[in-house]
């Protein structure tokens, strides 16, 4: 049985909702105002959610916006009731992450319509979301392991020498083996944080309302952002004096963290298959409705083969795993401009070297 919360300041409709909804044989909660039915919201996590736009105190918007933020209730399909039917309230109600909207007045179909719609789409998107799950424990299963095989050697080897001729040792002998191993350790760290990421981001596509929120970011000026995640890369390379520059600003739409992540592993990725004295190019150009960034290199480039494993779901078999998949972070960077509707293109060859390109939306 499905349970329903409907959130509305006029008694009588209030009453007529519920009435018709337990006589279709669903659960049916009933709150007069935002604060309580949010509360419920919280305590009983329904299935589905309806509520009036125009309450006193906390209004639909504000229930909506709360019911996004909490992990409990993020995912829970909400339908706006609402005498006003312009379209600008149509189009603020479903960017904040409303799932439909249903006009008073309303009747006893239309309700019932609207419901079984909302229920039905929220079932199909919880089987994905299963299927989705069950893809990236096997893929974490598979890939974990062996790309943390490397590091954990290059540690395991170098305590073995500490332990076994550690008085032996010159000073300098043991900064490079306590360097070894912090480089290692730090490569783990990375690859444990870029499979968490991963995995966020696969779920986040299968949530419209966190993916809506997303979406609607805007960066006045994302220069900044881009140099402070290359420039952190060049230094943790010993490269910065490699890099070359050319960024002009406009405002996009993408969160900060966003952005700066995808750049800062297309810039990893460049830095190592360049050599040290190699330039890294980093330029940016405005081109319609698009801000471009590409990053360049005229290092190692990739084959036919490992391109077109980005971003596959065969990225992570055993077959072409280690050194001659893609990186798990040009996965990561072309998803996160894909979750907020721009272009990832990538132009390589082992003969003229690679070029990173990143398409995002300009912002009104």
């Amino acid at each position: 049985m499905n349970k329903i919360l409907i959130i509305e300041d006029d008694s009588l409709l209030l009453s007529d909702i519920m009435k018709i909804l337990s006589l279709e044989g669903y659960e049916v909660l009933g709150a007069p105002n935002g604060l309580s039915g949010l509360d419920l919201a919280r305590q009983q996590l329904p299935d589905l959610v309806i509520c009036d736009v125009l309450m006193p105190g906390m209004d639909g918007y504000m229930v909506l916006l709360e019911l996004r933020s909490d992990p409990l209730t993020s995912d829970i399909p909400l339908v706006f009731l609402t005498a006003k039917a312009e379209r600008e309230d149509i189009r603020r109600g479903m960017e904040m992450g409303a799932d439909d909207y249903l006009s008073k007045p309303f009747t006893h179909s239309e309700l019932l319509s609207a419901i079984q719609t909302r229920l039905r789409k929220y079932r199909v998107l919880t089987g994905e979301y299963t299927e989705i799950m069950s893809g990236l424990r096997q893929n974490l299963v598979h890939a974990l392991p062996q790309e943390l095989h490397a590091p954990l050697n290059g540690i395991l080897q170098f305590s073995r020498v500490l332990i076994e001729d550690a008085n032996g040792l010159a000073p300098t002998q043991l900064y490079q083996i306590a360097h070894g191993i912090e480089r290692a350790a730090e490569r783990i760290h990375s690859l444990i944080e870029n499979y968490l990421v991963y995995v966020q981001l696969e779920l986040l596509a299968t949530n419209a309302p966190r993916l809506a929120a997303l979406q609607a970011h805007v960066i006045n000026a994302p220069c900044e952002l881009i140099q402070a995640a290359v420039n952190a890369k060049a230094r943790e390379f010993e490269r910065s004096e490699d890099l070359q520059w050319q960024c002009t600003d406009v405002p996009i739409r993408i969160e900060g963290h966003n952005l700066g992540k995808a750049a800062g592993e297309l810039a990893e990725y460049a830095f190592r298959i360049s050599s040290v004295g190699m330039p890294v190019e980093v330029r940016t150009q405005v081109e319609a409705e698009f801000f471009i960034l590409s990053i360049g290199t005229s290092g190692r480039g990739l084959t036919s083969a490992q391109l077109a494993h980005i971003g596959s779901p065969q990225y992570f078999e055993n077959s072409v795993y280690e050194h001659q998949s893609v990186e798990l972070g040009l996965v990561i960077a072309r998803r996160l401009v894909e979750l907020h509707q721009g272009e990832f293109h990538l132009e390589s060859s082992p003969e003229t070297g690679t070029i990173f390109t990143l398409k995002l939306r300009r912002a009104e």
